[in-house]
């Protein structure tokens, strides 16, 4: 994870050099749907680039806070008896983004504007569970117990709004992030849950950036 956020921070900061672009960051709420029903917060750095007055592309890469969640892991000791202990499974979130922006209000030149938002995610999430007892590693062997790392595609659309306050801009996103689970007309399974994006942070126009 933290090779992939200097890496996208590279990136920022080689296409900001550019009059076109401009960094921002930003405090992130995430609320999963579906069956998984948990929410994170977390930050978020995003680089976006100035095609027009009224269009933008924004890269973004968002780390979400981990989420924990209490659970139980069955063990069993080497004459074939088992036993249930608590465990905790903990969840981390990344995704990155590539958004367009279009301005329906207000524009790039305006102290004001409002956007619509669409554009694709990879989000990826890794999870590791751990027995919240001491128990006997020699004698016991968990059964159940889960650890991996899983990946899906999101459509996301959503609205935004943001005010210069002389050189740099706030600005505050809500959106909706549907797993893509389609391709070539075939379903495909998807692990990502549906979520709602709540943005609210501030960035830096170099130039003419958007």
């Amino acid at each position: 994870m933290k090779k992939t956020a200097l890496f996208l921070f590279g990136i920022i900061m080689i296409l900001t050099a550019s009059a076109q672009f401009s960094a921002g960051v930003n405090a992130n709420y995430t609320m999963y749907r579906g069956l998984f029903q948990k929410s994170t917060v977390g930050t978020q750095l995003r680089a976006s680039y100035t095609f027009n007055e009224k269009t933008a592309a924004v890269l973004s890469f968002n780390y979400g806070l981990p989420i924990k969640q209490e659970s139980m892991v069955t063990l069993q000791d080497s004459y074939g008896s088992t036993s249930q202990v608590p465990s905790e499974i903990k969840y981390k979130f990344r995704t990155i983004n590539l958004l367009g922006h279009y301005s329906f209000v207000g524009g790039d030149e305006a102290a004001g504007k409002l956007y619509g938002i669409t554009g694709i995610g990879i989000v990826i999430v890794s999870y590791d569970e751990t027995v919240k007892e001491n128990y006997d590693k020699n004698a016991y062997t968990p059964m159940d117990q889960v650890n991996g790392k899983e990946n899906g595609f999101t459509i996301n659309l959503g609205l935004g709004g943001e005010y210069k306050i002389g050189a740099p801009s706030v600005f505050a996103e809500a959106g909706l992030a549907l797993p893509a689970n389609q391709a070539n007309g075939q379903y495909i399974e998807n692990p990502i849950p549906s979520h709602f994006i709540f943005n609210v942070g501030v960035k830096f126009n170099f130039g003419g950036g958007e």
